[in-house]
């Protein structure tokens, strides 16, 4: 995995463990608005959990964290997972939500997906009070898959 650089001041930078940018998103794992949009619940992460997290990611896809460059240094704001059952998706920061982000760095994700020989990019759930992530995935052309529990899965297929 290498660094993807979406524009001059995006990029997605392949996980490392780091202290420093887990105490950064562990910010955003404890804010409950967040949380609930993400897991469906408001009970915070703690930093075991937070690890616990990141170690299954990297383990079963790949795992980026989110930077911008601000302020003459780049910034994690979120983080991102594809693997061949599930795409995550969390822009972590308030800061930088509803800014067009997320579509940036979902279209990179389907091109690393295509570069990967991918047929499809699944995402296991997406709430159905989320309306946010699913306008997301929809624009991009993600397909309803099927409904959950709690809202429905969603499915892109893609062409070679």
């Amino acid at each position: 995995m290498e660094t993807i650089n979406i524009t001059k001041e995006l990029r997605l930078l392949p996980f490392q463990a780091d202290m420093m940018k887990f105490r950064v998103a562990l910010i955003w794992y404890q804010d409950k608005e967040l949380l609930n949009q993400v897991n469906g619940t408001t009970e915070s992460y703690d930093l075991e959990r937070l690890v616990r997290m990141y170690d299954y990611q990297k383990k079963h896809g790949e795992l980026y964290f989110i930077e911008i460059f601000d302020s003459g240094k780049w910034l994690p704001i979120g983080d991102v997972c594809l693997s061949r059952d599930d795409f995550a998706i969390v822009i972590g920061n308030r800061n930088y939500q509803e800014q067009g982000i997320g579509k940036l760095v979902l279209n990179a994700m389907i091109a690393r997906a295509k570069s990967l020989g991918f047929d499809t990019i699944r995402v296991q759930e997406i709430y159905d009070f989320n309306r946010r992530s699913q306008n997301l995935f929809l624009s991009a052309g993600f397909k309803v898959n099927q409904l959950t529990s709690n809202g429905r899965s969603y499915c892109l297929k893609l062409e070679k």
